[in-house]
Parts: structure tokens; C-alpha cells; sequence
């Protein structure tokens, strides 16, 4: 495609368990599930990868027949150089990762995850290397019962003392969570 590479991946799955084979197909309990891998490499340097998963059961919880589906896709887009230079990138990645997860097969606990990733290893004098990790995370359900947003910075050194054969690691991580449903126990909101 393009001159370049692109790999293709599929993956399906279908079972029925713990049925009676003579009652009517509608009884049946059932679960299938599915994966899609796709991977296209641009030019030498940078690769787009795909990921879908989606596994769907219909069970059975004290005699009451419940469905349960879980969704999701991820997007990955990896920069990496043959030859990294000094002080500049040798290794970037871009991960996209919404889900949708649902107990009772989309109702009202339908719940969302959403994640935005961003990795970045620069690489430094004597094969050391700082990396700059940054992590967005949200997560929703339709009844808004569950909406908070985690916001994650993480830095991080690995360089090399060859003289005496040690590699060092220090890092520095900061976290922040934003629960937007309110709760009584907030000091603010007492009187909700």
C-alpha cells in the first residue's frame, strides 16, 4: 500500500454454554466476541496501529437472563527513528483508547472510558534517555452517577554512569482527579 506495509488481523468467536440444546435458539445462552488488529507502517520511521475488541455475553444471574457488552478501540501512532540523534526524540507514541462498557447491555449503567496517552523518550549523551510520559483519563456513565476525569504528568531520567557501571532513574510524578458528581461528604456542598 503506498510502498509500504500493511498487516491485517481478525479475529472472531462465537460459543453457546451451560444450555439445553432442545429448547428454543431465543433461550440459549450465548457469547461471542470479536478482534480487529490492523498495522500500517507510514514510512521507516512511524507505524499507525488499530485495535478493536467487542465481546457480548447473555447470562444468567439467580434464574434472571442479563447481558453484559464491552467495547472497545485502540489507536496507537509510534515515531520511531532508525538512527536517533542527540537531544532529539528516539522513541514517540500517541495512544487513543475510548471504551464503552455496559452491565446490563446498554441501559442505564452504560459507562465510558476514554485515555489519551502520550510517551516521549528523548535521547541524551552516553545512551541515557529522559522520558515524558502524559496520561489523560475520563470516565462517565450515562446515568452520571460516575464523572471524574485523572490527569497524570510523569518525568523520568535513566542515564548511564559507565564509568562505574550504574544507571540512575529519578522521576517525578503528579496526579490530579476531578470528580464532577457531587457529593455530600465535600466540604462545599453540605447542604446537598
Amino acid at each position: 500500500l503506498l510502498d509500504s506495509d500493511l498487516t491485517l488481523d481478525a479475529e472472531f468467536a462465537y460459543g453457546n454454554y451451560d444450555e439445553n440444546t432442545f429448547e428454543m435458539i431465543s433461550k440459549h445462552l450465548r457469547g461471542f466476541a470479536w478482534i480487529i488488529k490492523s498495522k500500517y507502517k507510514v514510512i521507516d520511521t512511524i507505524s499507525l496501529n488499530y485495535e478493536q475488541k467487542a465481546i457480548g455475553r447473555n447470562f444468567k444471574v439467580e434464574g434472571a437472563s442479563q447481558t453484559r457488552d464491552n467495547t472497545s478501540h485502540t489507536i496507537d501512532l509510534v515515531y520511531r527513528p532508525k538512527d536517533p540523534i542527540v537531544w532529539f526524540p528516539s522513541n514517540h507514541s500517541i495512544r487513543f483508547k475510548p471504551e464503552i462498557v455496559s452491565p446490563d447491555g446498554g441501559g442505564k449503567s452504560k459507562i465510558r472510558y476514554t485515555t489519551v496517552q502520550s510517551i516521549t523518550d528523548f535521547k541524551l549523551p552516553q545512551d541515557s534517555k529522559f522520558i515524558f510520559d502524559y496520561k489523560y483519563y475520563r470516565e462517565i456513565d450515562k446515568c452520571n452517577c460516575t464523572n471524574y476525569l485523572t490527569t497524570t504528568i510523569k518525568s523520568s531520567l535513566e542515564y548511564n554512569l559507565k564509568s562505574i557501571q550504574t544507571k540512575i532513574k529519578p522521576s517525578y510524578t503528579f496526579e490530579r482527579k476531578d470528580d464532577m458528581v457531587l457529593s455530600p461528604t465535600d466540604e462545599k456542598k453540605k447542604e446537598y
